[in-house]
């Protein structure tokens, strides 16, 4: 860490002496050159750390720093969080030859889900098959079976319905437009689709959508199958000998914590009313760290400055 004299000295850089800038310069590599230590503390651990220094970065730093800063889109700690992120890959570039960062990237972002399944997370074996070599084409047709990992509890119908939709939906329902329409909907009258004959919808351009009886119907099959799902859930923990009962369509039968978790939490009520809902001592935790389906980045649009 910098003492307040040597941050001054960064300040008024270009009038510093060469024996100033050398020290201040081997000090800043001794503590980069630490950086991948972190992969020894696991990564739980190492995503406490990162948070933190976000935070850290946040407080030391005004908004005036944060570039494509938008009050209106998005919060100061997201922008803090972006902005920490653009510095630490520019940075990297600045510092790195061209074929170190297309390694550290392939390698490096791949290499977390190893890192995950070294750590107790087995649904992370199946995203590394998911992302192999054979598979990838496969993976970017096709709806992904593990879209994602949690690490806490749904807030609001919005994130509510979204992860409904991930878990049992298709990418049709999730495009922005067509969400927004069903978001504004409702649940309770998507669950009526079949009331609908003639229905119009449209979207928050004033454009009506082709077809919404089709994409009502495909929402209310998502949300019942969501249930349905959440129900056996609810059945597993409520009798654990049922705990190898095959359930779901994955072939090794793998039910990870956070994935039975999450069916739970996004039907409480809808298991309330049956008097299924589990006793919150028999639920199991999130994994506590996200992560995050690799097949989602999109290294395409670097040059955007959106």
């Amino acid at each position: 860490m910098l003492k307040d004299s040597q941050k001054k000295i960064l300040d008024d850089w270009d009038d510093a002496t060469p024996k100033e800038k050398d020290r201040i310069k081997n000090h800043l590599a001794e503590n980069l050159a630490e950086i991948p230590l972190l992969r020894k503390i696991g990564p739980n651990d190492a995503y406490d750390v990162v948070q933190d220094a976000v935070r850290k970065y946040q407080q030391r730093h005004s908004t005036e720093d944060y570039h494509y800063y938008d009050p209106r889109k998005t919060s100061e700690q997201a922008a803090a969080r972006n902005n920490y992120a653009m510095w630490t890959i520019a940075l990297l570039y600045n510092g790195l030859a061209n074929e170190a960062i297309n390694h550290g990237i392939n390698h490096g972002i791949r290499h977390t889900l190893w890192w995950r399944k070294d750590h107790g997370v087995t649904s992370a074996s199946e995203m590394l098959r998911s992302i192999s070599a054979k598979s990838r084409e496969k993976v970017q047709k096709n709806h992904k079976f593990w879209p994602f990992n949690p690490s806490t509890p749904p807030k609001g119908d919005e994130m509510r319905l979204k992860r409904i939709f991930q878990l049992d939906g298709s990418d049709r329902l999730l495009e922005p437009k067509n969400f927004e329409v069903l978001l504004d909907f409702g649940e309770d009258a998507i669950d009526q689709t079949d009331s609908f004959d003639d229905i119009l919808l449209k979207d928050g351009d004033g454009n009506y959508l082709d077809n919404p009886q089709e994409l009502l119907r495909e929402a209310a099959d998502a949300i019942e199958q969501n249930k349905d799902y959440a129900e056996r859930m609810a059945h597993i923990l409520n009798n654990p000998r049922n705990k190898k009962l095959a359930i779901l369509p994955n072939k090794d039968n793998i039910l990870p914590d956070w994935y039975i978790r999450e069916y739970i939490e996004l039907n409480r009520d809808h298991l309330k009313s049956k008097g299924i809902l589990p006793d919150d001592d028999a639920l199991p935790d999130y994994n506590g760290v996200p992560y995050r389906d690799p097949t989602g980045l999109d290294f395409t649009s670097w040059y955007r400055s959106e």
